[in-house]
């Protein structure tokens, strides 16, 4: 009887795994972050080359709406026959609320409209969100509403993006969101409800080794365990840019080796979770320009992403 018991259990457990996704993806995914249209254009060649060099399989780039159609094409089509796919990337600090939803939005009707219009190896395969409401003043004097329209705004989002079933939807996520409830849904945290309504996200986990109480482990334990439970993925990301006043969040100091070597133990200790899906090294331009040799100041483009913290409290 007790024999018996035990073989239903493990039958139950299987078809959990079966019911809600418990599978690890099919491949582990490698990311980087494009902040500037213009260099799939000008760098193509050199972007496709340090993806094939460091292992990179998906980009995150960041769509400027009023380029052309035609822009995008050409990069899309080498990325893809390079095994590498492209997420259209767009966020602002204001996305979180209501009064910019429309803007928001508009991601995913361009989206929407270049797919429709594009060959398959041409299409965009995901949507990819990077929005960071505490950089506003209102997160400090009524986060409640703030968190409010953030989730509705996002629920929106998600919910339109559906309309495409083979579109990935994705967020960044602070590692601290597991501090902070949802206002109106019951016990329930920030971290566990984004995790719930994006097909993955990608943890801002900071730090430069993996160990310690304040390592990269420790800060991803709990939003590895959420999504191991709601059978989503976690992608876990790692920062490059300088950071003199805060070195403990970046490896620009440690270099690229000692970065990798960081990474390869993410992924041997982190491999047990189910929904552990890969890395990801913020950005690409920083992570080129700590390859080389000689690290030259990267100058500021005029369309880079304004107001990035890297996902900490300020």
């Amino acid at each position: 009887m007790m024999r018996q018991s035990r073989f239903l259990y493990v039958l139950l457990c299987v078809a959990a795994s079966i019911l809600f996704g418990f599978s690890s993806p099919d491949k582990t995914k490698k990311a980087t972050w494009i902040w500037q249209a213009e260099l799939i254009d000008a760098k193509r060649q050199d972007i496709l080359g340090f993806a094939k060099q460091n292992g990179i399989n998906t980009i995150y780039l960041r769509i400027e709406r009023q380029k052309p159609f035609d822009y995008y094409r050409p990069f899309l089509q080498e990325a893809h026959a390079a095994g590498i796919e492209v997420h259209a990337l767009g966020g602002h600090p204001a996305w979180a609320l209501a009064s910019h939803r429309g803007r928001m939005l508009d991601l995913l009707d361009w989206v929407s409209r270049y797919n429709s219009e594009a060959d398959a190896k041409e299409r965009i395969d995901g949507v990819h969100l990077d929005i960071e409401p505490y950089l506003l003043p209102e997160w400090n004097t009524d986060q409640a509403e703030v968190l409010k329209q953030w989730t509705a705004n996002m629920k929106a989002f998600v919910e339109q993006a559906r309309n495409d079933p083979a579109l990935e939807v994705s967020t960044d996520l602070a590692v601290w969101f597991d501090n902070i409830p949802v206002p109106g849904v019951a016990d329930t945290t920030l971290s566990e409800w984004m995790i719930d309504t994006f097909d993955h996200v990608t943890l801002m986990a900071y730090r430069d080794s993996v160990d310690g109480p304040n390592g990269i482990e420790a800060l991803v334990s709990d939003e590895l365990g959420i999504a191991d439970r709601l059978g989503k993925q976690v992608l876990v990301a790692v920062n490059v840019k300088e950071m003199p006043s805060q070195r403990h969040t970046s490896f620009y100091e440690e270099g690229p080796e000692v970065m990798e070597r960081q990474l390869d133990l993410v992924e041997k200790r982190l491999s047990k979770h189910p929904s552990f899906a890969g890395t990801a090294v913020h950005d690409y331009r920083y992570w080129q320009s700590l390859n080389q040799t000689e690290t030259p100041p990267i100058q500021p483009l005029p369309h880079d992403k304004p107001l990035h913290t890297c996902g900490m409290r300020m």
